[in-house]
């Protein structure tokens, strides 16, 4: 009954912003702020706000319905507009939930060449870590080494040091992985992971992720126990080698 509820909800939450916005719309047709756009910049306006009010109503709106949104708003938008770096994004994450890697690769290169003067280096950090995250799915180890390498060069952090143990590890290099772990705030980035500011794609990998943790830590048996869950949850088969490894 309350999941039912909240769809309902979100339905009609949808439908009253959407009439506000065509009433606004109307409304400002012969307002000044319109008389300094084109039809086709406010096209824009309308095409982004769309895709991201599907992208923060994600109990409603389908990925595909989501991915399809943003698509439509880079069709639009000029190439200048700073809202293609948010549209290619999400489009990336989006593919990635749609286990559409490779295309999750191409959104990310295209959100890359995207930085500019407007753009933190934490902030590209965070695009390369993803990227790097995404070719480890595709089982292409030795970049996503790189790339992580890179990311954490740029901008240490605990999602990106943690990534690149995962990497180090699968890679076959179980001892810098181990030291490597060993220098994140662990309870930082459980504070990261209760928050949802990190996401995992399949959700098994956080079995990875856990088990390298207790391992650093000294905790076999609770190592043992993530890797096994791990081991019988659908997964990444790439590493299916590593995961027996740890356990032996």
């Amino acid at each position: 009954m309350g999941l039912c509820t909240c769809k309902l909800q979100g339905g009609i939450l949808h439908v009253v912003r959407l009439l506000l916005l065509i009433v606004l719309l109307t409304a400002q047709s012969h307002a000044d702020i319109w008389q300094t756009k084109t039809p086709v910049q406010a096209q824009d306006d309308v095409a982004y706000w769309l895709a991201k009010q599907a992208t923060e109503s994600i109990t409603y709106y389908k990925d595909t319905t989501i991915l399809a949104r943003w698509k439509n708003f880079l069709d639009i938008a000029s190439p200048t507009d700073p809202r293609v770096a948010d549209a290619h994004f999400n489009i990336a994450v989006l593919y990635t939930k749609l286990h559409q890697y490779q295309n999750a690769v191409t959104a990310y290169d295209k959100l890359i060449s995207q930085w500019g003067p407007g753009t933190s280096t934490s902030e590209e950090a965070s695009w390369i870590a993803n990227r790097a995250e995404t070719l480890m799915l595709l089982g292409k180890i030795e970049l996503a080494v790189t790339q992580f390498e890179l990311a954490n060069f740029m901008a240490p952090s605990n999602s990106n040091m943690m990534g690149l143990a995962v990497a180090f590890d699968r890679y076959g290099d179980a001892s810098a992985a181990l030291e490597l772990v060993k220098k994140v705030d662990i309870e930082s980035f459980k504070q990261d992971l209760a928050r949802g500011q990190i996401f995992f794609e399949p959700r098994s990998e956080i079995y990875y992720y856990l088990g390298l943790v207790h391992e650093a830590s000294g905790n076999k048996k609770a190592a043992h126990m993530h890797f096994s869950r791990l081991a019988k949850s659908p997964r990444i088969l790439h590493y299916d080698k590593a995961i027996a490894r740890h356990l032996k």
